[in-house]
């Protein structure tokens, strides 16, 4: 592991940076400096992963806005997770993947993103919990983002929007699996009563599918 203030990072296989860690004081107070841009490169090496390792960058909890240089293919898992009051990511055109878990629990992220049409990959649950995230504008068509690897989970707001170069699409759910029938409890006050079954589903197992 090597370190330039305020980063440490690792060299990747290719010979580039993945950065690891943060150590900086941006985020950590509700006062300041609250916005991070990343590095392009460090010491004259390309900057081209953040976050590996499955765990987070270090940025602090009341981290506001996170730009991302277009150097960047990778966001790893958990890198941003549980950022309470992070609102803004610029996500750059030349992204690839962005990891589980990568931004859950970002409950103040703005009603709208934009991806690139870069992207190929998200992960299981990357913006589970953010149901204030109602718009995503992808920079492809619609049959390019159908192609995007998703993980288990996508997004967990049903009301979800999806803007493509060639119209929009919506966020709905896939059929109910037989073997989900047996755990899904019945009676008042139970979300089968209160949503019906697909809303208990989808909010218990988020078994989501783009249309």
């Amino acid at each position: 592991i090597l370190e330039s203030d305020p980063y440490r990072y690792i060299l990747l296989e290719d010979g580039t940076i993945e950065i690891i860690d943060y150590f900086g004081d941006a985020g950590y107070y509700s006062e300041g400096k609250n916005v991070i841009t990343f590095p392009s490169e460090i010491n004259g090496i390309r900057v081209t992963s953040i976050g590996g390792g499955g765990k987070l960058v270090g940025v602090g909890p009341w981290l506001s806005d996170v730009i991302i240089p277009d150097t960047v293919k990778h966001i790893g898992a958990y890198a941003f997770y549980n950022m309470p009051h992070l609102a803004n990511v610029t996500f750059p055109e030349g992204l690839e993947s962005i990891g589980d878990w990568a931004f859950c629990w970002d409950y103040k992220m703005a009603p709208s993103i934009k991806l690139p049409r870069s992207i190929k990959e998200i992960g299981n649950s990357a913006f589970a919990e953010n149901w204030d995230l109602t718009d995503i504008y992808y920079a492809g068509t619609k049959a390019e983002w159908k192609r995007i690897q998703f993980g288990q989970v996508r997004f967990y707001n049903f009301n979800l929007i999806i803007h493509c170069l060639d119209g929009k699409m919506t966020q709905q759910l896939e059929d109910i699996p037989d073997e989900m029938e047996n755990d899904i409890p019945e009676g008042p006050n139970t979300w089968r009563d209160k949503e019906g079954i697909e809303g208990f589903v989808y909010r218990l197992y988020n078994v989501a599918l783009l249309r």
